[in-house]
C-alpha cells in the first residue's frame, strides 16, 4: 500500500513510472517499500467532444486515515509531477481511500 495506478493511451516509459513512483514514496505517511506502481493502456478511448486524442488518468489509492489536507497536498504533488514528465492530452490525478483492504 499505496498503490499507484496509471491509465494511459500514451505510451509511457518505464522511466516516467519510476518517477511517478518515488514521487509517491517522497510523500508524508509513505514509505517506498510499501508502494505499487503498475500501468494499463486501455483499447481505446473517447474523450469530451473528441478533440483530445489521448489521456491519462492517475489513481492514488491509500489506506483511510489520512487528513483531507495531507491528500490534496499528495494529489498537487503527483499532479506537478506528472504533468513535467506527460505533455501530451488530458491529464488527472484522484487520490482515494480504500474501503475494506486485505492481503494474506
Amino acid at each position: 500500500m499505496p498503490h499507484l495506478i496509471i491509465e494511459s493511451s500514451l505510451d509511457i516509459p518505464k522511466s516516467t513510472l519510476t518517477q511517478l513512483h518515488q514521487t509517491v514514496a517522497n510523500q508524508e505517511t509513505v514509505s517506498i517499500a510499501t508502494v505499487k506502481t503498475r500501468l494499463y493502456s486501455p483499447a481505446s478511448i473517447i474523450t469530451g467532444d473528441q478533440t483530445e486524442k489521448h489521456h491519462t488518468a492517475i489513481t492514488l489509492k491509500l489506506l483511510s486515515g489520512r487528513s483531507p489536507e495531507l491528500k490534496n497536498t499528495i494529489a498537487e504533488n503527483i499532479l506537478k509531477k506528472a504533468q513535467e514528465l506527460i505533455t501530451d492530452g488530458l491529464l488527472s490525478v484522484e487520490v482515494i481511500d480504500l474501503g475494506l483492504y486485505k492481503k494474506p
